[in-house]
């Protein structure tokens, strides 16, 4: 929603960057908010190997340390999330 993304998209296979980027996010937040194992995040994102979501979970983790723009989207789905 915050991408205006339909879901179809963040669990398809598309690796275009306006899809990817918020994808990984998608996999922090995830992870994060619901402490899950990587395993079920993966089936829940398309059934994705449980290596993809760890490794785009770092790359998110890493772009928004760095970036104040991908933070700011952090931290307002964040909050969208935890209502």
């Amino acid at each position: 929603e915050h991408f205006n993304l339909p879901t179809e998209a963040i669990t398809g296979r598309s690796h275009k960057r306006t899809v990817a980027w918020p994808r990984q996010l998608a996999y922090l937040l995830a992870k994060r908010c619901t402490g899950r194992e990587w395993t079920v995040i993966g089936r829940a994102f398309g059934g994705r190997d449980h290596s993809t979501i760890w490794d785009g979970y770092h790359k998110a983790e890493e772009r928004i340390s760095r970036d104040p723009v991908w933070r700011e989207h952090y931290s307002a789905i964040k909050m969208k999330v935890r209502g």
